[in-house]
């Protein structure tokens, strides 16, 4: 398979598996609750697939897990190029380690914000919360946060890969390439998984992605 950093210098086409949490109750709370999770497949903005995802706990620890589990066992974990994530996190404060995720599916993990992140109130947040410090840790091994053009964004990659890991600038330029025109900061897998989510809790998807 073509690294990321290729595909996006040679303007090749990839394949990118996006992840959206569905609307879950955040007021009040219900912490150990089940909240689904979707995985949209698309080839820029053209898509090619849907992966369902349950089983990640509200403030949970497993949602990390619970994604690199649900890639693996499908059909498209050999197809994708790299994960982009709606953020660090689901359900709530479940924290993905997008470092130990990337690892484990072997491909570039890419979290996708829309503002900058307010990180002392999440820590003030977590810190609520049982097992504060893993999730600190989790959230720490996502690295700096990269805002290039449009974009604010994570990423990770494999530190055992045996290709070239992509750059902060190939990033933007692969989020650039998956995104419409006319829809600000949200490549279409995220849109589409974030509709998609919407539509299995509410029964109908929502006015905007």
């Amino acid at each position: 398979m073509k690294s990321l950093s290729e595909i996006v210098r040679r303007n090749l086409s990839p394949r990118i598996l996006g992840f959206d949490d569905a609307p879950f109750q955040s007021r009040p709370r219900v912490p150990g609750s089940e909240v689904h999770a979707v995985g949209v497949v698309t080839s820029l903005d053209r898509f090619e697939g849907m992966l369902y995802c349950g089983e990640i706990l509200q403030d949970g620890l497993n949602a990390g897990e619970r994604l690199a589990d649900a890639v693996c066992k499908s059909k498209f974990h050999d197809q994708i190029h790299a994960i982009f994530l709606d953020g660090v996190t689901m359900g709530g404060l479940n924290v993905i380690d997008i470092q130990n995720l990337a690892d484990a599916l072997q491909r570039p993990v890419i979290a996708v914000m829309r503002s900058q992140p307010n990180i002392e109130k999440m820590l003030n947040a977590i810190g609520k919360l049982p097992l504060a410090e893993e999730r600190r840790m989790k959230l720490s091994a996502a690295g700096p946060i990269h805002q290039i053009g449009n974009w604010i964004f994570q990423y990770r990659c494999p530190r055992d890969g045996e290709v070239e890991n992509p750059t902060a600038q190939d990033v933007a330029t692969l989020l650039d390439r998956c995104t419409p025109e006319g829809t600000q900061k949200i490549p279409e897998c995220l849109r589409i998984a974030h509709l998609i989510g919407a539509a299995i809790k509410c029964g109908q998807s929502s006015s905007a992605a």
